[in-house]
């Protein structure tokens, strides 16, 4: 890694290059920079992957860059350390929505809402896994007794909508 930091700055701070050199610092800088992003967060949970946060920043950086498959290895793995964080189970939950298996992101939201029943994140994602799953009863359901809890976003009215309407074949 320290080679390629060393690579990066010389490329950042090159004065006068030509419009070829331009083009590909244009290029290679932000490249460069989400490689030692990732370099980062790697190096740090594998060093330590008994800490919590290394997971999570590693787990939601993949979240972000839509490797759902790298994003549920690294907090499944993460979860082992620690089975009762509730924001682990988030991110597994939000990995496997957006990674097209919304049927598994139900039980880890459940489980945080035995935990935490007022954890707005995990009542919406709770929501949104049976909306995508096909739910549409457990869908407007759910969100019905969600918008009557404290701190109830609003997106469930939609969901709440999108259940009803599905269930009535509109």
């Amino acid at each position: 890694m320290g080679f390629l930091k060393i690579a990066f700055n010389a490329i950042r701070e090159s004065r006068s290059v030509s419009t070829y050199g331009a083009l590909a610092r244009q290029y290679l800088v932000p490249a460069v920079t989400r490689a030692l992003k990732v370099l980062e967060f790697l190096t740090a949970f594998q060093g330590a992957p008994q800490q919590e946060n290394y997971a999570l920043d590693l787990g939601l950086y993949y979240l972000r860059q839509r490797l759902y498959a790298k994003a549920l290895g690294t907090l499944t793995r993460a979860e082992k350390c620690h089975s009762d964080s509730i924001y682990l189970e988030l991110g597994l939950s939000l990995a496997q929505v957006l990674g097209d298996d919304p049927d598994r992101a139900i039980a880890p939201c459940r489980r945080i809402l035995a935990k935490e029943p007022n954890f707005g994140p995990a009542r919406l994602l709770l929501v949104l896994a049976f909306y995508m799953n096909g739910e549409n009863q457990n869908c407007a359901a759910q969100s019905a007794a969600d918008l009557h809890q404290p701190g109830g976003p609003p997106y469930l009215h939609y969901l709440l909508t999108r259940g009803l309407a599905a269930q009535a074949g509109l």
